[in-house]
């Protein structure tokens, strides 16, 4: 059973490792932002979103293992991807936010037009439809961006989540965890 003391527990624990994610994806941001300029910083940014499963996989499995013995339920391993995710997408938002406001975006949105042209092409899209859609996208303001990269990166959750709390879901703790925590406390109790 699930208390209000283990919600704020599990709470506590995300948005710590919310703001660690959120370190791995501004990196990754950045790094895909700037990939205009300097293309050999480009995977870096795929290597951010490619580990970002892994990344809060891990960071569960401290959280297990570490603070609750080895024993986390579905739920319990939801609430904390779920909160993990929204907390490190609130983060990236704002800095995002900042970076389309005061930053450099004319490479982003020349490589955002450039992908518009080839969608125009796919679907057959007349020159005045195609013209219509740049002029959409050019006119998008700092806000729009962050906020439609926020609602992906929480549409991303949606997905991870459950898929990352059901592989690490624990009924019982491995013996390793149990002595482990059992020869902890009897150091303790010698000291």
């Amino acid at each position: 059973m699930i208390t209000s003391q283990n919600i704020t527990q599990v709470r506590a624990f995300a948005r710590q490792d919310g703001v660690f994610l959120s370190v791995l994806w501004i990196v990754g941001f950045l790094c895909t932002m700037l990939s205009v300029k300097m293309p050999i910083i480009a995977p870096i940014g795929d290597f951010a979103v490619i580990a970002t499963p892994f990344f809060v996989a891990y960071r569960l499995k401290k959280f297990r293992d570490g603070a609750l013995e080895g024993v986390i339920s579905f739920r319990r391993g939801l609430l904390y991807t779920a909160e993990t995710f929204f907390h490190a997408a609130l983060i990236l938002g704002i800095i995002q936010y900042l970076y389309f406001k005061f930053g450099d975006i004319n490479g982003f949105l020349q490589q955002w037009n450039d992908s518009y042209t080839i969608i125009a092409k796919a679907y057959n899209l007349d020159k005045m439809q195609s013209q219509q859609l740049k002029e959409a996208i050019s006119m998008m303001s700092p806000v729009a961006w962050a906020s439609m990269f926020f609602i992906l990166e929480l549409f991303g959750a949606l997905i991870a989540s459950p898929i990352i709390a059901a592989i690490m879901s624990r009924q019982t703790a491995h013996k390793h965890i149990q002595n482990g925590n059992s020869e902890n406390n009897n150091n303790s109790k010698n000291i």
